[in-house]
């Protein structure tokens, strides 16, 4: 059953459904400088209706924005199929002097040192690129971590905040909050569901994105389930399946919880009880990729699941299109919250029934040009039977005709061209 918001008391923004809002939120806290954070927040056509709505907050990876996810990676379409609310907030990039924006995340675990952390975040000795120093960093520690390499900005306290604000705005379901993110973003998804489980009913990580080594265990004790989609690239050299061995040449440095280690962690929170895995039932639009999806925690408590998704792919999105021009990864992330949410029949029921009847329409549209094509082929083949069957008639016999059955047919008789031979005389 949906929980409304505060926002559902109010009547609908009916004037900017359908549209992509470009707002900025003035953002403060102890010791650093106040900033603008820019967030980008996307109506559906379906939000013009008093019911409370899905919500799902897209976090964008390292060096990103969200402009990308809601174009290129196709959130915005599949908001406005599926009916929610999505919300791309943007991560901070200060840095001086940097020639392109570094927009991160602060994670918890992406701007400490051994001393705060239960274990290294990166091996010093392997680090192959350089860090990046960020002046919160500075004027919050006196200099930049090791192994820090993201704002030191409490980007959760501002997610926090932006939550309160979107849910007094608009009209959400707040049994239906999710989260999804790629690398950085999708660390940072893990982080808001160990810290605020009750507020993420599930969150799908993209891009391979696991916490650093050590950090996948730290949930808020006694918290509400929340379930978890990994999608994980076979080809992921960034932020791969398995920690690799010392020295591996691809390696930068950077040690991170293996795949098998975050599953474990969400399956002993969520208390799962099953034995083994069992196979993940894609949604019908989505084959790329050589993709498959494995239950790997199941009898859950509050029948919350952990699954993960290995696709053939490096460190990106599931970047598929199917015939719904959706995107696998965000298609699947989202039929995943649905699910989680109980919100099957109304999700994809709304998502589904429309792409039927964008399918029909776009078949109806094609109609005529169909119809032309076989009437014209209808048309060769008559044609072509009857030169075929004309040729036989005139002294070309078929193999199931005997010479004597044809010769019984004079030429003339049947319209074809008779010639006498050379030098004959014609009879009066």
């Amino acid at each position: 059953m949906a929980i409304p918001s505060p926002g559902c008391s109010k009547p609908p923004p009916a004037a900017i459904a359908g549209t992509l809002l470009n707002e900025t939120m003035r953002w403060e806290e102890p010791g650093l400088p106040a900033v603008d954070r820019r967030v980008l927040t996307y109506v559906p056509t379906a939000g013009k209706e008093s019911a409370p709505m899905p919500l799902v907050l897209v976090f964008h990876g390292w060096g990103g924005g969200p402009h990308l996810y809601h174009e290129k990676f196709t959130f915005g379409k599949l908001a406005e199929e599926a009916g929610f609310l999505a919300v791309y907030p943007e991560g901070l990039s200060d840095v001086h002097g940097a020639w392109y924006p570094k927009r991160s995340w602060n994670t918890g675990d992406t701007t400490v040192e051994k001393i705060d952390a239960p274990t290294e975040v990166c091996d010093p000795k392997e680090v192959t690129a350089k860090g990046v120093c960020y002046q919160s960093c500075i004027i919050k520690y006196g200099k930049c971590k090791k192994c820090s390499w993201t704002t030191c900005y409490d980007d959760f306290a501002f997610i926090m905040k932006l939550l309160d604000d979107v849910e007094k705005r608009y009209c959400i379901d707040l049994s239906s909050v999710f989260a999804y993110g790629c690398s950085n973003g999708g660390v940072f998804a893990h982080a808001l569901a160990r810290k605020a489980p009750g507020k993420f009913k599930a969150i799908a990580a993209g891009c391979g994105a696991k916490p650093h080594r050590g950090y996948e265990t730290n949930f808020t004790a006694g918290g509400e389930p929340v379930s978890m989609v990994l999608f994980q690239g076979g080809e992921d050299w960034t932020i791969p399946a398995k920690t690799p061995k010392p020295h591996a040449r691809w390696w930068d440095g950077y040690i991170y919880a293996s795949d098998t280690a975050v599953r474990k962690a969400y399956k002993d929170y969520n208390k799962c009880s099953n034995q083994g895995p069992r196979p993940f039932v894609q949604p019908p639009h989505v084959h790329s990729q050589q993709m498959s999806c494995t239950e790997y925690g199941y009898d859950c408590a509050e029948n919350s699941k952990v699954v993960e998704c290995e696709f053939r792919g490096g460190h990106d999105l599931v970047l598929g299109l199917g015939a719904n021009e959706i995107m696998d990864g965000p298609e699947l992330a989202w039929n995943f919250f649905c699910e989680q949410a109980q919100l099957r029949e109304n999700c994809r029921m709304r998502q589904y029934v429309s792409l039927k009847l964008h399918w029909l329409l776009e078949s109806l549209s094609r109609l005529p040009m169909i119809l032309a094509f076989a009437s014209v082929l209808c048309l060769l083949n008559l044609l072509l039977l009857w030169a075929h069957r004309r040729s036989m008639r005139c002294g070309h016999f078929s193999p199931v005709q005997t010479r004597e059955e044809v010769e019984e047919s004079p030429p003339a008789a049947l319209g074809c061209k008779t010639t006498s031979p050379v030098g004959a005389s014609e009879q009066p």
